[in-house]
């Protein structure tokens, strides 16, 4: 009904635009599968009724109050990431009872991104104590730390950790002080020193351009260091610079935001996008020095903070010029510089990314606040009742089935065609195929009549049709192809896989038949020792009969029984059938958690306590079933499994081969047949462990798909019940 109801402004638009659709190869997209967000016009071609929507953040709790001795109402300048399972926050202390020669840079550290909390560090005296959460004083360097933990694997310890930061120097042997910016050094983010004696960029004369909070991160599509500083032209502007080094600087150059006025930028606060780092963020507190809210406030001027985005890092797409971030009815936001906007933007939760700016600036009140947006949630496609149509430019991508990221109301839906580069619709994937889709999902698989299947079309040059209804539309991608099989397994290390008292990373891909009966259990994989004093020690994969994935873990205190260790840790949504997923998951005993991820994207996380495993040594690994009794089967496919003693991150499914060249790895399978063998269950590669592995000679080893090698495949039974 919302097509039928579309179609004659969509046939209007289809004529006045019939040049647009007609583009050659040169025009063409390559998306491969890398996630694609909304926030410009890279993608869109035609929109009908529909409009790009920004999105801006929800407050929640006050993240750091700054009202210890050493902080106050000028405290500034918060900065923070993600260091492995902790999240550090750095910031600048200062304030009416801190005198700005006495300012000082601060630290704080947070589980969750939620809680935070200062951690004593008894590195700086400040008023005759050490009891404290303070790095350094200006005796280092003068203000405004902006750290991040180089990637690099090559990089010195000594200098793992780098940062930039205000600092005045004398230049050329001259009298005269000029703003310029020092490059620190730390091993373990805590302690700091100069990377060199002399700054590492230096102001030109009567420039100014070094009085905010510069910003610094290694560029991994550039693949060298980058720095966006305080510039003026003759507003406040921003500018980058480029090194492949950390100490030699390229000239700097301004950032172009193409037709937009200008304004001032008090901040530089340009980050990539971690869940799609090819895209760049800008966050920048946009600064009005001509205005005063509030009369009795001592300076002039009122901030908020915009968006913009960019694809090179330098020319920026300034399309959304209303406030991303308003002052709201605080009048302590209606003053001076607030809303400086915090380097990085921090995924906290699955369903959530966390930002954190400052308000409240010289009141009494000065505080680091969080805000959140789901996923991606920047800007949508967005489209009320009765509804509109997005057209996507020519496209190229890579994998076997559409993800979206969208949302309705419960009246709303979204439905989509795919279409030649001409724009005509594919038989089997026109609109009328795919059946109306409504909810609210972060990862939704999109099928149509004949499936989800987009494999034949990998390659091709496409456009997407979304026809949408009182809905948002915010993301998409194209689920990556299973890594090639190439050559036997290798194995390594002791494959009895006993990972009781540190880490352990359980990973395969995984493709789901769909069930004989619904709103059952089936386990993928399980590995339990039942033992005599009913605890049971080990580990599984299930699939919840809502058709969530759980990965269970069972860690029992001593003397209890098993069902009282219980850690699951689930996804959000119910894993797609019919298509391959990439499934890893983390037992991390050192910081306590437990990690799922979904084609590499994290799907779920929970603290655990600090208690190992204890499977027995002989305790079997059975795949496809429930360990020590044949119940709850699974129906599908399993390939590329592999076992790693270490806790691994990922930021994106795998996109080659796995190898057992890597130290970590325990165990590796790729289920391909021994010799001519394609029918015999056990003569899966993987020797040391296949006496182990409890295979139903019922169950061979198929083709996963042409070119592909083999994978474990659990036939459903042909008639319509469970065994």
């Amino acid at each position: 009904m919302v097509a039928r109801g579309l179609q004659p402004a969509f046939a209007v638009a289809l004529t006045i635009g019939t040049a647009s659709m007609i583009q050659g190869a040169e025009d063409m997209l390559d998306i491969g599968s890398r996630l694609e967000l909304f926030v410009d016009g890279y993608l869109v071609d035609q929109m009908h009724g529909v409009v790009q929507k920004l999105h801006s953040p929800d407050r929640q709790d006050i993240s750091l109050s700054f009202d210890r001795p050493w902080e106050g109402s000028v405290s500034h300048a918060v900065h923070v990431f993600k260091d492995d399972a902790v999240f550090r926050m750095y910031y600048r202390g200062c304030g009416a009872e801190v005198t700005w020669a006495e300012r000082v840079q601060c630290y704080a550290e947070s589980t969750d991104g939620v809680h935070w909390e200062r951690p004593v560090l008894g590195l700086y005296e400040f008023r005759g104590s050490r009891e404290n959460n303070i790095l350094f004083g200006t005796e280092l360097a003068d203000t405004n730390l902006a750290p991040f933990k180089d990637p690099n694997p090559d990089v010195r310890d000594t200098e793992r950790y780098k940062a930039i930061a205000a600092f005045t120097a004398e230049h050329a042997g001259s009298d005269e002080k000029r703003a310029a910016v020092a490059g620190l050094v730390s091993a373990d983010g805590i302690r700091w020193q100069l990377i060199q004696r002399d700054p590492i960029f230096i102001a030109p004369p009567k420039d100014r351009m070094f009085d905010a909070h510069q910003i610094c991160f290694w560029d991994s599509n550039l693949e060298r260091y980058v720095a966006y500083c305080r510039g003026w032209n003759p507003h406040r502007v921003i500018r980058r610079t480029t090194s492949a080094d950390f100490r030699k600087w390229s000239e700097f150059e301004y950032l172009d935001y193409g037709d937009a006025p200008p304004e001032h930028f008090y901040s530089c606060m340009v980050s990539q996008y971690p869940r799609a780092p090819h895209i760049y963020i800008g966050l920048e507190k946009r600064f009005l020095p001509s205005r005063k809210a509030v009369s009795e406030h001592h300076l002039a001027g009122v901030s908020d903070a915009i968006f913009m985005s960019s694809r090179d890092g330098i020319h920026f797409d300034r399309r959304f010029m209303e406030s991303w971030i308003r002052p709201g009815l605080d009048r302590c936001n209606w003053t001076d510089r607030n809303f400086h906007v915090a380097w990085d933007v921090i995924q906290t939760s699955p369903v959530e990314m966390s930002i954190y700016w400052v308000e409240n600036y010289r009141h009494p009140g000065c505080r680091a606040q969080r805000g959140t947006l789901r996923p991606d949630g920047f800007v949508s496609m967005h489209a009320g009742c009765p509804g509109g149509e997005v057209v996507t430019k020519p496209l190229r991508f890579a994998g076997r089935g559409l993800v979206i990221n969208y949302a309705t109301s419960a009246a709303g839906s979204v439905r989509v065609e795919i279409q030649d580069q001409n724009g005509a619709a594919i038989e089997g994937f026109a609109l009328s195929d795919c059946p109306e889709i409504y909810g609210d999902h972060l990862e939704r698989v999109v099928t149509w009549k004949n499936g989800g299947d987009l494999g034949p079309l990998a390659g091709r040059s496409v456009r997407l049709r979304f026809a949408l209804k009182d809905a948002d539309l915010y993301s998409l991608r194209f689920q990556p192809e299973k890594p090639p099989i190439t050559g036997p397994a290798v194995l390594a290390a002791d494959p009895a896989l006993d990972f009781s008292e540190g880490r352990m990373t359980v990973e395969a891909f995984i493709y789901t038949f769909p069930p004989p009966r619904k709103k059952a259990w089936t386990r993928i994989m399980s590995r339990y020792d039942h033992s005599p004093d009913g605890a049971q020690r080990g580990w599984e994969w299930a699939v919840l009969p809502d058709g969530r994935f759980r990965f269970r873990l069972n860690q029992p205190a001593p003397g209890t029984n098993g069902a009282q260790g219980d850690q699951n840790v689930d996804s959000q949504e119910p894993l797609a059938e019919s298509t391959w997923i990439h499934i890893a998951t983390v037992f991390d005993r050192p910081n306590r958690r437990l990690r799922l991820y979904l084609d590499g994207v994290l799907a779920g996380e929970r603290k655990i306590p600090d208690l190992p495993l204890r499977p027995t040594p002989d305790q079997d690994l059975y795949l496809g079933r429930y360990g020590g009794a044949d119940m709850h089967p699974f129906y599908g496919k399993l390939d590329e499994l592999r076992f790693s003693a270490t806790a691994r991150e990922f930021d994106g499914p795998p996109d080659k081969p796995y190898s057992g060249d890597d130290p970590e790895t325990v165990a590796l399978y790729h289920f391909d047949e021994r010799d001519d063998d394609a029918t015999t269950p056990n003569a899966v590669q993987g020797s040391p462990l296949q006496s182990r592995l409890r295979v139903p000679d019922d169950r061979p080893l198929s083709e996963s798909r042409p070119g592909f090698g083999r994978a474990l495949t659990i036939p459903r039974p042909e008639n319509n019940t469970r065994p």
